[in-house]
This record gives structure tokens, C-alpha cells and sequence, in this order.
């Protein structure tokens, strides 16, 4: 399953489209980005998300995930993740990409019949 992240705000326009990790890789994703699991509660899985580590690790872990890239800001043009990595603006685009693609967020695309 894939999912389109659209952004409109913030002097965005466009799209990236990720695939939604399997259970497995999500799992295997999670850990790799230091989340324990173990005893995890709402609100310590809140602090984990706060913490930049983890928010690295995640990011990360997304960059395999995804599928399209296709942003502007008006001054730049992002065609892949690697783009977005290396632009500090992005960080919040970073992190909703990894948040709804490992966590298994968002909604389906719709693919056309071709």
C-alpha cells in the first residue's frame, strides 16, 4: 500500500508518496531507531517521538519507504528524499513522511486503471 503525502502549507506545493512498511519492516524499523517496545505506554511512546535521536532514526529508516518525491517551494524543486534530506526547511516533511509510513498512517492512493 502506498500513500500520497500532500503539502499545500508553509510555501510547499506537490507531493511525496511512500509505501506503508509491513509489519515486519516496521518492527524492524522501529528498533533500528532506538524504540523499545517493552513496556511501552502511550505517553512514553510520545517522549520517544521527542526525542532527536529517535526522530533521526526514523527518518532514516522512512528513506527506503519511499517512492516519489515531487515538492517545490518556489525557490527549490525536491525530486527525491535525498533532496529533502539536505534542505533543513524539510524537516517537518521528513518527519510526517516517516511517522505515516511506519507507522502505518494515512490513506491508500488510489491507482488509476490504465
Amino acid at each position: 500500500m502506498e500513500i500520497k503525502l500532500k503539502f499545500e502549507e508553509h510555501g510547499f506545493k506537490g507531493h511525496v508518496t511512500m509505501r506503508v512498511a509491513k509489519n515486519s519492516e516496521r518492527l524492524r524499523s522501529l528498533g533500528a531507531a532506538g524504540i523499545n517496545a517493552k513496556g511501552m505506554t502511550a505517553e512514553s511512546m510520545e517522549d520517544s517521538f521527542s526525542n532527536l535521536e529517535v526522530i533521526a532514526g526514523l527518518i532514516e529508516e522512512a528513506e527506503k519507504f519511499c517512492v516519489e518525491v515531487d515538492l517545490n517551494s518556489g525557490k527549490k524543486k525536491y525530486k527525491s528524499f535525498e533532496d529533502l534530506e539536505n534542505d533543513q526547511e524539510c524537516q517537518s516533511i521528513l518527519m510526517e513522511c516517516a511517522t505515516k509510513c511506519l507507522m502505518g498512517l494515512g490513506s491508500a492512493e488510489k491507482k488509476s486503471k490504465s
